[in-house]
């Protein structure tokens, strides 16, 4: 029995910082239509959503929720959707009425929305889901106490859906976002667990190889959300085997986005001779063309590099979807050209910062220091 899991897709997010917003949101909505056919091709029976499949409740445009519908029923098999946090569930949502609507129209598709078990036929056998949905944004408690309850039937496959901050992935300080263990999750007895909250896979196995030993998977979100979310984009293949009264599960991560965002630092030391156009083209040379890029620049450059450095960025990122450089705290380095230009010969400031010209880290902070008194 096998399912393809996503979550967190967070459709209906605007991306209004961006000048190219309508191309990543386009690009959400292309790698779902990706996941889809990859289900498909893998013989998928069940295609899962664990949470958050939109962002909110209250102002995703009906079109993109047709579409949404409209890819997921595309599916040839089962597609189940948990409510997270984001797009909760307690009855009277608009996003959930538009959802409705449209996947009235598919006989394959199923929101758990209900704390009850939802048993479906496989090809290996009955599956049983106990989903534990979102009904309000936040929540000190999960909502796993009625599967806790619940009367589990071992000969059956037993599927745990659920959204919330599993302790140790994702970050909850305040526990408000339906916080759950490993404890918890293994002290229930269903075969595998299916969650949805954290952006990130977990476990991070290796990409495209089969792996066991795992019962809890958090999918993360099919493509990077923003700079602060570093992964690539994922989704998991779960294969549960049911042989000689043994339950087995065997995992496969899948990377689903096409666009990557970067936010890394490079700091130019004093005491190394680091080109600004070397450096920055080397160290993003990698990069996927589909990325956004923020570099955050730190440290001393000689002054020719510093006086074109707009247009090194420019010939080195320009590349990319969107760059942006931060680079308040780079300077041009210190020389002694530099001092006699800034500084009277005779004076003590000149003298002084001569002094300190092989000591290039202690030079740049006196520099700093003499720079500010002026």
């Amino acid at each position: 029995m096998k399912l393809f899991v996503t979550g967190d897709n967070h459709f209906g997010r605007k991306f209004d910082k961006y000048a190219v917003k309508n191309q990543l949101v386009e690009s959400r909505f292309k790698c779902l239509e990706e996941m889809v056919k990859q289900a498909e091709a893998e013989k998928c029976e069940f295609f899962v959503v664990a949470g958050d499949l939109f962002d909110n409740t209250y102002a995703i445009a009906k079109k993109d929720v047709k579409r949404v519908v409209d890819t997921l029923g595309s599916f040839t098999q089962q597609v189940l959707v948990l409510p997270g946090n984001h797009d909760f569930y307690s009855g009277n949502e608009k996003l959930w009425e538009d959802f409705t609507d449209v996947a009235d129209s598919y006989s394959n598709i199923i929101i758990l929305n209900a704390y009850e078990p939802v048993e479906l036929n496989s090809t290996d056998g009955q599956v049983v889901f106990y989903p534990a949905h979102c009904d309000m944004k936040h929540s000190e408690t999960n909502r796993l106490e009625w599967i806790k309850q619940a009367e589990i039937d071992s000969s059956k496959f037993n599927i745990g859906i659920a959204h919330g901050a599993l302790e140790g992935l994702a970050c909850d300080t305040e526990g408000v976002y339906f916080p759950m263990s490993r404890n918890e999750l293994q002290g229930i007895s269903v075969d595998v667990w299916l969650l949805g909250h954290a952006h990130i896979a977990e476990p991070a196995i290796p990409a495209n190889e089969e792996v066991s030993g795992y019962t809890i998977f958090n999918a993360g979100t099919h493509e990077q959300l923003d700079l602060h979310n570093n992964t690539e984009g994922n989704a998991f293949i779960i294969t549960v085997e049911f042989k000689n009264d043994m339950k087995r599960v065997i995992a496969k991560r899948v990377i689903t986005g096409a666009i990557r965002y970067y936010d890394e630092t490079i700091e130019f030391k004093p005491t190394e001779n680091m080109e600004l156009e070397t450096t920055i083209r080397d160290f993003v040379k990698d990069y996927p063309s589909k990325s956004i890029v923020r570099l955050t620049l730190k440290g001393s450059v000689s002054s020719a590099d510093f006086e074109m450095k707009e247009s090194i960025y420019d010939a080195n990122l320009s590349r990319f979807m969107n760059y942006k450089i931060i680079d308040s705290d780079l300077s041009e380095k210190i020389t002694i050209e530099k001092i006699e230009n800034e500084f009277s010969e005779i004076g003590f400031a000149a003298k002084f910062l001569k002094n300190l010209i092989n000591d290039p880290v202690e030079l740049q902070m006196a520099y700093e220091v003499v720079n500010s008194l002026k």
